[in-house]
């Protein structure tokens, strides 16, 4: 061969080989071989070197193979030249060589973008440009700093991506950038590092101005219906949650009447405050009742919400306060002699509703229920005390109350003071 051609390798490493053979004869001495600046020689293919010698045998060489390379000092571009071979007392020979040195390299179409405009709490609409790159030895990862988003669809968006070269290249990929949603007010200054391949990184920057949102409140509900409470009592609370933007001062709730509410479903009131921080409100928890003073029947009314520079808004309620369950009235305790006859009447009362039935629980054996009454004779000779429960229902439930009897002998009678009243609600002894 008179030349080697098509030589190539990455700045900074070693290319791969070709090789030629080495062959004389009637040779006087050693022959030198010595390949241009940037290239090495090797007869083995793995030991590189700047310069090889062969020794003859009997004055022969033959079919020695020699490889070359471009070495790792190669500079970037073209690299020619001769490898020569002198001695042995035969003419010179020279083995042309040619090559490049190619750089990893990446190229984005821009060096900054500017003119993002977008209102915190919302991402803004995305700008684009291309990415390049040649020559290169692996994946390219990019990343971007806070509040900056990328993306190669402009549809799913992330903080970093990874891109695969093909055949060492990438061909004008695209690549959508955007301002997030958690982007403080303010100017923005961001960055885009490029990086990987073996290619010197290389940053897009970006400029953006993220304004406050209008001022605004937002329910997470219209309506709160179906609050239900006992007459004379609260009821039980339902909730909801307020949320909002850009509220310089307090916001402020006032429940119409019959309605109260409480920031923790604790402490009610018919107004409250919240103190938004920093201006904001996510999703903070209200609660609201009917208050115990609502009047029986439907009751509807509203939940007014008011802060500077927002508009109001309304949160429609509406309810039933229904009658409690029946209040007995008959006494709770009573006493009676030993075999005595007692007998009980059990009486109620429920507003407008009528009592629809009495009952008795827990009886002794000597005591028997019927139609509201408890009666029967005890016939123990000893004292004792006795509990049973009596109860009343109407349309509005049932109560239950405990009835306290006292079991007296004659002896344990006479041993009361005279100015000692025992029986004070019936008098069977």
């Amino acid at each position: 061969k008179t030349s080697l051609s098509n030589f190539s390798s990455l700045l900074g490493s070693p290319g791969p080989s070709q090789s030629y053979t080495v062959s004389g004869a009637n040779l006087s001495g050693t022959i030198s071989i010595v390949p241009p600046t940037g290239y090495d020689i090797s007869t083995n293919n793995t030991t590189f070197t700047s310069s090889l010698t062969l020794s003859p045998v009997a004055g022969s060489i033959t079919s020695q193979a020699v490889y070359v390379r471009l070495n790792a000092s190669a500079p970037l571009g073209a690299n020619n030249g001769a490898v020569t071979h002198i001695g042995g007392g035969a003419l010179a020979q020279n083995l042309s060589v040619s090559g490049t040195v190619y750089q990893p390299t990446l190229s984005p179409s821009v060096a900054s973008i500017s003119g993002f405009n977008t209102v915190s709490g919302t991402v803004s609409a995305s700008k684009n440009y291309s990415l390049s790159g040649s020559n290169l030895t692996g994946a390219i990862t990019l990343v971007a700093s806070n509040n900056i988003e990328i993306s190669t669809d402009n549809v799913t968006f992330a903080t970093s991506l990874m891109l695969l070269p093909s055949g060492g290249s990438l061909n004008a990929v695209p690549i959508y950038v955007r301002v997030g949603v958690f982007a403080p007010v303010g100017a923005l200054s961001g960055s885009i590092v490029q990086s990987g391949g073996g290619a010197a990184d290389q940053t897009v920057t970006l400029s953006a101005t993220v304004t406050a949102p209008p001022a605004s409140l937002t329910l997470s509900a219209a309506t709160l219906s179906n609050l239900v409470s006992v007459f004379g009592s609260s009821g039980t609370s339902q909730s909801y949650t307020v949320s909002g933007y850009g509220l310089t001062n307090g916001v402020t709730f006032t429940a119409s009447a019959n309605f109260e509410v409480s920031l923790n479903n604790s402490l009610f009131a018919s107004t409250l405050s919240l103190n938004p921080t920093g201006g904001s409100l996510s999703n903070y928890p209200i609660y609201v009742r009917l208050n115990a003073t609502a009047p029986l029947g439907p009751v509807s009314g509203s939940g007014l919400h008011t802060a500077s520079g927002a508009a109001a808004t309304n949160l429609v309620l509406s309810g039933t306060v229904n009658e409690a369950p029946p209040t007995i009235t008959s006494p709770l305790s009573g006493s009676i002699y030993t075999n005595k006859a007692f007998s009980y009447t059990i009486s109620a009362t429920n507003g407008t509703n009528p009592i629809t039935g009495y009952g008795a629980m827990n009886l002794p054996s000597w005591l028997k229920y019927s139609n509201g009454v408890i009666s029967g004779t005890n016939n123990n000779s000893t004292s004792t005390n006795i509990s049973f429960q009596i109860s009343a229902t109407s349309a509005r439930g049932t109560t239950t109350a405990n009835y306290q009897l006292k079991v007296m002998t004659q002896a344990e009678q006479d041993a009361i003071p005279l100015n000692v009243v025992i029986n004070k609600y019936l008098n069977y002894l």
